[in-house]
């Protein structure tokens, strides 16, 4: 007997099935950022920075010596 050939949407479940298979394994593979990466594409703002802090707090100082 021949056998005969599979129908066009079974052979089309497959591939998407295959498709969704594979596309799960390579994420499972896929590393996450480092945070060199992150502090490159999310930038503190300017206020946020630890010299910005560290001024503010030398000003603080200065001001309550002052007023003391």
């Amino acid at each position: 007997m021949i056998d005969q050939p599979k129908r066009r949407s079974e052979r089309l479940n497959r591939r998407k099935v295959t498709l969704l298979n594979k596309a799960y394994e390579i994420s499972r593979f896929c590393e996450p950022p480092t945070k060199d990466e992150i502090r490159l594409s999310y930038p503190l703002p300017i206020n946020l920075l630890s010299k910005d802090i560290e001024a503010q707090i030398k000003k603080k100082s200065t001001c309550d010596s002052n007023t003391v």
